[in-house]
């Protein structure tokens, strides 16, 4: 409900050039557009971190012997 407000609330354009990209865009549009690419960039690297330390987790591992 909140997101919808600041939405409602921010239908102002801005202009956008962002890698190459230009255009004219709601500021709404524009800041969940960079807050769901944070997002996935985060999830992403942190992803891979928890892959890494599995990796190594798995390495360290002893054999138990009986």
């Amino acid at each position: 409900v909140m997101i919808l407000i600041f939405i409602l609330q921010n239908q102002q354009n801005i202009d956008l050039s962002f890698l190459g990209f230009e255009g004219r865009l709601p500021l709404a549009v524009a800041l969940l557009f960079a807050m769901i690419l944070g997002a996935l960039i985060v999830a992403a690297l942190g992803g891979a971190r928890i892959l890494q330390l599995r990796v190594v987790a798995r390495r360290n591992r002893q054999p138990i012997e009986h």
